[in-house]
């Protein structure tokens, strides 16, 4: 009995592997299917990528596409931005001319009086010449006969005060032999003014120097007992003090000389004219001539006799 059992053990064992063989065959059966459903979908994915690589390629080739396109985007929008710029600029124009056409007269004077202002300061004043017609020349004043010009001896005791002018007419008189013109003196300073010899002597002061120290024009015609003083001044003196102050500064030194010696008679040699070309706004022979007129009308307050030399050194310019 136990061998019969055996056997059939053995028979199902075997049963049960063939079972197992036949079951396992399905799963190989399987597992190829698998495989080939892979090896498929492997085939069907190579595809794919080959499409993927077109598509970079037809990216690749429209990228200078874009490109343009966005440069000329790019260009599109200045142009916009340029244009819009013109129409806002010609609209505030045009509104800026409506309202200067609707602004009334006196709000537009105002600006042009400080336009006008500024125009004035920048521009550079260009002074020009008086021009004289039909000029009356006349050599010497009237109080002068022409006779008495011709002795040396209506100088003597004679003394000329002036600028660098005068100091010239000294030079001259050196050349000279002695008792030329009566060897008159002279007080003399460069750039000498009225002012000055009105004012006190000091170190920095500007005063004639007479026997190496300074001196005061009434000290010295009384020292020297002067009995006619010739003055040539004035031009200095215009420029910084004006016609009216300067001739008030002659009237004050006469009177301060008269004095110290009464008797004394004066001279003023009037202001010679500049040549032309050489004049300024500051000093001109418009100016000068309104002064050498004043001191003509003004000889006999001024307590003295005019030398109208300078008329003779002109002519109608």
């Amino acid at each position: 009995m136990e061998e019969e059992k055996k056997e059939i053990i053995d028979d199902t064992s075997e049963i049960i592997d063939e079972n197992q063989i036949i079951e396992e065959k399905p799963v190989e059966k399987e597992e190829n299917q698998e495989k080939t459903i892979n090896n498929f979908v492997e085939k069907e994915e190579k595809p794919q990528n080959t499409v993927e690589k077109e598509e970079n390629q037809i990216n690749v080739q429209s990228y200078p596409q874009k490109k343009s396109n966005k440069f000329l985007l790019f260009l599109f929008i200045i142009i916009i931005i340029i244009i819009s710029s013109l129409f806002v600029n010609y609209y505030l124009n045009n509104k800026k001319e409506e309202k200067e056409n609707n602004q009334t007269p006196s709000q537009i004077e105002k600006p042009n009086k400080e336009e006008e202002k500024k125009e004035e300061e920048e521009k550079e004043e260009v002074f020009e010449p008086e021009k004289v017609d039909n000029v009356d020349v006349i050599k010497v004043s009237n109080s002068i006969n022409n006779n008495v010009l011709t002795e040396d001896s209506f100088y003597e005791k004679s003394l000329f005060v002036g600028d660098e002018l005068m100091a010239s007419f000294k030079d001259y008189l050196a050349t000279k032999p002695n008792g030329f013109l009566g060897s008159p003196k002279f007080l003399t300073a460069k750039s000498l003014t009225l002012t000055t010899l009105l004012s006190p002597i000091s170190e920095k002061s500007n005063h004639p120097i007479y026997n190496n120290n300074k001196i005061l024009v009434e000290t010295a015609v009384e020292k020297l007992n002067i009995d006619r003083v010739y003055f040539m001044l004035g031009y200095n003196d215009i420029i910084s003090s004006g016609i009216d102050k300067t001739l008030a500064n002659y009237k004050t030194l006469i009177s301060r000389i008269k004095t110290k010696k009464p008797n004394t008679k004066f001279y003023i040699i009037n202001v010679s004219y500049m040549y032309e070309g050489t004049e300024t706004k500051e000093i001109n022979n418009t100016y000068l001539r309104s002064f050498n007129n004043k001191l003509s009308l003004n000889s006999n307050s001024l307590g003295a006799n005019i030398i109208n030399y300078a008329h003779a050194l002109i002519n109608n310019n």
